[in-house]
Formats: structure tokens, C-alpha cells, sequence
């Protein structure tokens, strides 16, 4: 109101300089573009995504560009959103959705169908991951032989052997506690198909 914006700039680069919530950082991209300082505010988004490595900054970010004509730039966002957020060991199957969607609404059709595809992966691969995660939590019970069978389809679906025979193994190291036909008719069928994948 006073209009120093030269001041208001600087409370908020030392503002930024504590890393606060995604809401500062909007404000002051919201101030920059006030004042149509665009490549102050793409300066901004930069650090932004930096601070708040997120799906929803990227794509913020990414919009951003766009809205601003810059077409280019979004996809550069887009690609490394995606990347940092895979180093980063972060879920990264929302960005990849919005990706998508910005190729198909530019006409990029294959590219739209190459992420696609790389989107499925991921989320196949994160599915089994939960999966896998499941069945490791039921160990506590290691003559649950339905259970190991159920586990051993889900690698063998996975299409590794050797991590399929680990668990075969795993299985069939628990002998029944007692002596009983009923007990070790599963154990048995364990190791008839454990013998089949050799």
C-alpha cells in the first residue's frame, strides 16, 4: 500500500529463508505477479519446489508455466518433478497423472502414452510393494501354508525366480509341529511345487 516493494521483497526473501509453509511461498509468487514480475516468480517456484518436494508444487508449478505460455518450461517441470521425487524415494504417481494429462491437452499422444505406461509400472510395482509387505506382517505365523502359497503366486507372477525359491524355502524350513496327516498335507504340496520350479 505504501509501495515499497523493494522492502516487502526483502521481508520476504528472509522470510523464505525459514523455509515456512507452501501458503508463504504462494504469497509471495502471488505478490511477484501483482506486479508482473514473472521471471521473479519462476525464480520463486524454483526455490519453492526445492523446499516443498511435493506432487502438488510441481504441478502448481507446471500450471504456472502454462498459464503463462510457456510450454516448454511445464514439461521441464514435469520431468524434473518426476525425476527428483524418484531419487527422492517419493510416491510419484500423482505427477505422473497430471503429466499426462498436460501431454494429452498439448496433442503429445505418444508422449502422453509413454508416461502412461511408465505410470502403470510404477503403480503396479507399488502394489505388489504393499503386497509383499502384507505377507512379510503374517510370518509371525509360520504354519499359515495357504498364506506362504498365496506369497509364492505373487512373486511368480512378479516373474522372479529366485526371489520366488527364497520363499519357497522360507516355507518349507517351518516342518509342522506335530504329526498329523492334516498338518502335512500343505507342507507336502509345498515341496511337490517347490520341486517343479528347480
Amino acid at each position: 500500500m505504501l509501495g515499497t516493494m523493494a522492502s516487502v521483497r526483502q521481508i520476504f526473501k528472509r522470510w523464505m529463508q525459514w523455509a515456512p509453509n507452501q501458503q508463504g511461498w504462494l504469497s509471495y509468487i502471488r505478490f511477484e505477479l501483482h506486479y508482473k514480475e514473472i521471471e521473479r516468480a519462476q525464480l520463486i517456484f524454483n526455490k519453492f519446489v526445492q523446499c516443498h518436494c511435493k506432487a502438488s508444487v510441481w504441478i502448481k508449478y507446471s500450471k504456472f508455466e502454462v498459464k503463462n505460455g510457456e510450454t516448454a518450461r511445464a514439461r521441464t517441470c514435469f520431468e524434473r518433478g518426476t525425476k527428483k521425487m524418484i531419487d527422492n524415494g517419493k510416491k510419484v504417481e500423482e505427477l505422473l497423472v497430471a503429466f499426462v494429462e498436460y501431454e494429452e491437452q498439448s496433442k503429445e499422444i505418444d508422449k502422453a502414452r509413454c508416461i502412461y505406461s511408465f505410470t502403470i509400472d510404477r503403480i503396479e510395482d507399488v502394489i505388489y510393494g504393499k503386497k509383499r509387505f502384507e505377507y512379510e506382517e503374517h510370518r509371525k505365523n509360520p504354519w499359515n501354508y495357504d498364506l506362504r502359497f498365496d506369497y509364492i503366486r505373487l512373486e511368480e507372477s512378479m516373474g522372479c525366480k529366485e526371489k520366488t525359491r527364497e520363499v519357497y524355502e522360507r516355507a518349507i524350513a517351518n516342518v509342522p509341529p506335530v504329526e498329523e496327516k492334516r498338518y502335512w498335507q500343505r507342507y507336502i504340496y509345498l515341496w511337490i511345487n517347490y520341486a517343479y520350479t528347480k
